[in-house]
């Protein structure tokens, strides 16, 4: 007798980039059927099984893949949000002793002093970062240069943790804003699973972010500086 085994998988194809697009074409079908021949007393002829059919996935910001697909594609996927939960907590708790407030606005949120003096002191909190963590204050004015403090180490217990970063402010309105961020290895350590890759590209550190008065907020960024927002 003689015969031959059936088709083999077709596999999967997964690609990620930052834009997909073409004309050519995706397989991953399952090897073909083949003949058998069976020699007893008589001959008999008959067929072994197809192998099954794979998957195909395709992730990118910009897809406009014309091509063909065998079998379909069972998902076409741009980037979205990341969800982690239980994140540690930056915040601008005060700035030239004036607190944040509650519920801020973006609007004439905190109004200073006629009369203050440079350098002004902006007090910092943070939760599950580690203490001795330094903070990069950045001030925004409505007109004039952007300008950025580190802070002093973040002083306390990780639980609870604060700092003070001493900034200039220039009349008008400015945006204060703080901001820390880990390498991938020290936010594991914090708890915090950044994804290997995102957008085709390799994630390499984390960043937690605040504004006077407003929520913190969380990032993952990746080789070329591009930040993915994570949702709390």
């Amino acid at each position: 007798s003689a015969g031959g085994g059936g088709g083999g998988s077709g596999g999967a194809i997964r690609l990620i980039a930052n834009t997909i697009t073409g004309s050519g074409s995706l397989s991953a079908t399952g090897g073909a059927s083949q003949s058998v021949l069976y020699f007893t007393t008589g001959c008999a002829t008959g067929s072994s099984g197809k192998g099954g059919d794979g998957r195909i996935r395709i992730e990118a910001a910009t897809i406009s893949l014309t091509g063909s697909a065998s079998p379909a594609i069972v998902g076409s996927f741009a980037p979205g949000q990341i969800s982690v939960p239980g994140l540690p907590t930056l915040a601008i708790t005060s700035v030239g002793g004036v607190a944040a407030p509650a519920v801020p606005t973006g609007s004439a949120d905190v109004t200073l002093p006629f009369n203050i003096s440079n350098p002004v002191d902006v007090v910092l909190s943070a939760s599950g970062i580690p203490v001795g963590t330094v903070i990069k204050v950045t001030v925004t004015p409505s007109a004039g240069a952007v300008t950025s403090v580190n802070s002093s180490p973040l002083a306390g217990t990780t639980s609870s943790s604060s700092a003070t970063a001493p900034v200039t402010i220039v009349g008008g309105h400015s945006v204060i804003a703080a901001a820390a961020t880990f390498t991938v290895s020290q936010a594991s350590a914090m708890g915090i699973q950044a994804p290997e890759y995102y957008a085709g590209e390799p994630v390499e550190f984390v960043r937690l972010a605040a504004t006077y008065g407003g929520r913190a907020t969380w990032s993952y960024v990746t080789r070329s500086g591009k930040e993915v927002a994570v949702v709390r």
